[in-house]
């Protein structure tokens, strides 16, 4: 949707890569994904697997905390058929 899920680009020192359209950080020598850690901090807690953080405007690069939510990936799933139809 945004750019070419098969290019990462290197941003400014500091701010991380794009990654499939996501901005990602080099954090304990893992790689995490800027939603996943912002939607962490928010619950207080790490996310499952399971759970998946959507983009409500469908930006990735938009990771403000009003436009994530958490869902289950089948929840996820569900929603971007329902925005195909």
């Amino acid at each position: 949707m945004h750019g070419d899920p098969q290019v990462t680009v290197v941003a400014p020192p500091g701010s991380g890569t794009i990654n499939e359209g996501y901005r990602r950080y080099d954090r304990d020598g893992q790689k995490r994904y800027a939603h996943r850690l912002i939607m962490s901090r928010i619950l207080g807690r790490p996310l499952h697997r399971a759970e998946v953080v959507h983009h409500i405007d469908g930006d990735k690069l938009n990771n403000v905390p009003s436009n994530l939510v958490v869902m289950t990936r089948s929840e996820h799933v569900k929603l971007h058929r329902s925005l195909l139809i």
